[in-house]
Parts: structure tokens; sequence; C-alpha cells
């Protein structure tokens, strides 16, 4: 089995200053999860590496307290046109080169085709403890249609959901789902898990496994030291945006996130998204918890902040989309070398007023529009490398 993806679960290099902060809010093992969680890392690659005036503005806006802050940190910013040069340059780097693009599998929900017996027996696995070693099994609520829902998780928090019993008794919802994010996992840790269920199918295996369904998932990009807002859907400006940035409970008129939702040609809904991974690691971190500027300047200070691109596929039961099978994942339809974005440099010929616009509200006036850019990332080398991606993680699915 050749080894071609990148593994993010490998990050050992958390250089954390202070005691206290890890004593405070999370401990090392924990911190290292939840950085693997939002795909960030400690490490930076020198040819990544900002000026130390342009890294100063980093850390002065996410380390903002309060509302306040944060649009005084992200005005110097906006008057800054060498930290827009600088991250400009840095986006080519991914546009342009094939070194720097490197795909992750985000998230995969399966449904399995398997009797309502089977079902029920592979559950009673879970009450019994007869579960692959060094994983522990928790009962959770019933929020969706099935009868029986388990959480399988390793000592370090990352966690497999298993739903058991469609109660619609509908073949085309399947009576066994999984769902989990492939790259939290080692390939070992994977293995372990994905050996054991498969033989918990004893004789419904093949027909399983030929019969099911890919009913949600995403694949992402991780933008190292790229600034989350300056990286926008160019066909979304002028679209109203809810996802907002979020201080202590106060919602600030900041849009962290831009959703490119459309219905694809095989009638499945596919979602676009460029979003924060550094907001939702102090969300993991703090959790709506108080915390000092000292805090979050020590988190911000040792992590190599990014934006992250995503892009999400959703079968359509509805439409009766083109059913997926899980020996055919890699023709899952994705649309990840497909974002229309805003070049960065097209800020520069932008006055203040449409740059702070454009970064805070996802919209530029149209007199403005025609002074941006268009850029889009490269087919031809991002997709050979998803499709090798996707194509090792299906050995370890089907091993």
């Amino acid at each position: 089995m050749n080894n071609t993806h990148t593994n993010t679960n490998t990050n050992k290099h958390t250089t954390i200053k202070s005691n206290k902060f890890i004593d405070q809010h999370c401990s090392r093992q924990k911190f290292d999860t939840k950085l693997v969680q939002c795909k960030l890392t400690t490490v930076i690659n020198k040819k990544l590496k900002l000026s130390k005036a342009s890294r100063s503005l980093i850390v002065d806006f996410y380390s903002a307290t309060t509302i306040k802050e944060r649009d005084t940190a992200l005005s110097s910013i906006v008057n800054s046109d060498n930290f827009l040069q600088e991250n400009a340059d840095l986006l080519y780097r991914y546009v342009d080169g094939s070194y720097w693009l490197k795909p992750d599998f985000d998230r995969v929900v399966i449904g399995y085709y398997v009797t309502w017996e089977k079902a029920k027996e592979i559950s009673q696995k879970f009450t019994l403890d007869s579960l692959p070693k060094g994983w522990k099994a928790k009962r959770l609520d019933i929020k969706e249609n099935y009868d029986n829902k388990w959480e399988l998780r390793l000592p370090c928090g990352n966690k497999i959901r298993l739903f058991f019993n469609n109660q619609r008794n509908q073949l085309s919802f399947r009576h066994i789902k999984i769902d989990l994010s492939p790259s939290y996992f080692s390939d070992k840790e994977l293995i372990s898990f994905f050996s054991w269920f498969n033989a918990q199918l004893g004789s419904e295996r093949d027909d399983a496994i030929r019969e099911s369904v890919i009913a949600s998932m995403e694949n992402g990009l991780q933008l190292h030291q790229v600034f989350t807002p300056l990286v926008v859907h160019r066909n979304l400006i002028g679209k109203e945006q809810k996802f907002q940035w979020e201080i202590r409970g106060e919602r600030q008129d900041f849009n962290q996130a831009s959703y490119d939702a459309f219905l694809s040609e095989c009638d499945s809904n596919i979602t676009n998204k460029i979003y924060c991974p550094v907001s939702k690691l102090y969300n993991l971190i703090f959790n709506n918890r108080s915390y000092t500027q000292s805090d979050a300047r020590t988190l911000i200070e040792n992590i190599s902040h990014a934006a992250r691109l995503e892009s999400s596929y959703k079968y359509s039961f509805k439409k009766k989309a083109k059913e997926y099978p899980l020996s055919e994942l890699e023709n899952v339809p994705n649309f990840l070398s497909k974002f229309d974005l805003v070049a960065p440099d097209s800020y520069l010929y932008l006055g203040s007023k449409p740059r702070t616009r454009l970064m805070k509200e996802r919209i530029i006036n149209e007199s403005n529009k025609m002074m941006t850019r268009s850029i889009a990332l490269s087919s031809s080398m991002l997709e050979p490398k998803r499709i090798a991606m996707l194509k090792h993680y299906k050995e370890i699915f089907l091993i």
C-alpha cells in the first residue's frame, strides 16, 4: 500500500511557552488533538514565513478580546499594502505550485447495506464491550432516525460515530451508517477500526460494501499563513452571509466564512466554503470561557495561522441522485478545484472603505467590482493528488 497522502496526525512540535496557559485551559495532548482537528500546525515552512511586521498584525488581530480591539487590528491590516502583497504572494504559491497543494479528507459518512438483524447484532457488540483494541464506546442520545447511536473514541479524543437500524426501514437509508473524519486519524488507527468493523459484517460483507452509499464527503485544503478574511468567493460578492465572528458571546459585524451552495450536475448538493480554522481552534480550546489577551497571544504565537477551503458533497435522496458506493469513493463529485477567488493583490487598487467592506462583509460596490481579478486553483495539479489520497484511504476502508 503506497502512502500517497500527507497525514495531519503527526503534530509533535508543540512549543507552547506558558505552562500556566496549558494548565488553565487544556492539557498538551488535548492541545495537539485540537490542532489536528483544525488542520493547524506549530511548524512554519521557511518559504511561507511572513515578515515580522505582518506577523505582528496577525497576532494583534487574533489576540483581540473585545470587538473594538478586533476592529482596530483589522483597520491596521486593511491599510497595510505590504501585508496585502505578502498574502497575495503566499496565495499564488498555492495557486501555481503543485508542492503546496495538499488536499485532505476532512469527513465522510458511509451507509452500509445490511439486514436489520445484522445491524442489531453488531450494535450489541458495543454493549458487550467487544471492540477493537484501544477504543472505548459511549452510547449517544438518538437525534437521527436510528435505533442505536454509538461513539467509538480513542484516548486522544478522536472519535467515530456509528448508527444502527434505520427506523424507516428503507434500503436507501441503509441500516448501518459510519461518520468519521479520516484526517484526524493515523493509518494505523483507521486500519485497527476498519479491520474490526469489516470482520463484524461476516457473510454480508460483500453485499454491504457493494451496495453501500457515500451519504456525504468533505475534501479540504489548508492555506497556511494566508489571512482568512482576504480569501473571498468572487461570485458571492454582494450576497449576505450569516456566519459571523463571536468574541466572548458578543457578535461582531464580521463574516468569518463564505458559503457557495449549489446543485451539481449529479443532482446532489455541493457546498464550497471558506472559513477560519484559527477561530475554530479558539472555540475548541477556550469553549466560551473567559480568557485574557495574554492567553490569546500565547496561542496564536505558537501556531501557524491559515485560511481553509472545503468542498462538501451531500447525497440528495429527494433528487434521486446517482449513488456512489464505497468502491467508487474517488469518483464522488468534488469542486475543490473550482473555487473562484478574489485575487488578494486586487485589494491594492481599492480604497480603505471597500477593502474593509470586502473583508468584513464580503461585499463590494458594483463600481469597484471591475477592479478585482479572479483566480482559481489548478485542477490539473490538485485533482491527481486528491484522487490518489482518496484511493489510499479506500484501501484502508476496504481492508
